[in-house]
């Protein structure tokens, strides 16, 4: 009898074990040829938690492993569903973009864009009103276009 319940508990551990979902994890090479590697918390929901960002720089010896140089530990409001290099704000150089499906597993979507400069890892802006996919590049750019002109105009504001 002892056999037959531990053999149950363990065939239920391993059928809730396969049956969790699998972490997101991405890696995507720079320009740079620096490595950008973002992952979905450890043992969260995959609909909140956390994530992380974070920077690697070439090995520095022929067949080394490559050097962390800068990161970031984020929330997050959803799941995380891609991400992309794309040079969002028109300077001539790529931004990493998050992409995350809303909470409830819907079909809106927000964004966190960053910029990698100097080996550091910046959270640059966040589209955080959920869009449809279609239109998320749109409003990214659009979003872009206001971080850039807001930023301009502090600068000028500082000069003064």
């Amino acid at each position: 009898m002892r056999k037959a319940i531990l053999a149950a508990l363990c065939c239920s551990a391993l059928g809730a074990y396969a049956a969790a979902p699998a972490r997101f994890v991405s890696r995507h090479v720079l320009p740079s040829g620096d490595t950008v590697v973002v992952a979905a918390g450890d043992f969260e929901p995959p609909e909140a938690g956390s994530y992380s960002v974070r920077l690697y720089q070439p090995a520095r010896a022929r067949g080394g492993a490559p050097v962390f140089a800068s990161g970031l530990v984020l929330p997050r409001h959803g799941s995380v569903e891609k991400v992309m290099l794309d040079d969002v704000n028109a300077d001539g150089t790529v931004e990493v973009v998050v992409v995350f499906r809303g909470e409830d597993g819907s079909e809106r979507f927000s964004a966190q864009v960053f910029d990698v400069v100097d080996a550091q890892v910046t959270p640059v802006f966040d589209l955080s009103d959920p869009v449809s996919e279609a239109d998320l590049m749109t409003r990214l750019h659009e979003r872009a276009e206001r971080h850039e002109e807001l930023t301009r105009r502090q600068a000028a504001r500082l000069k003064k």
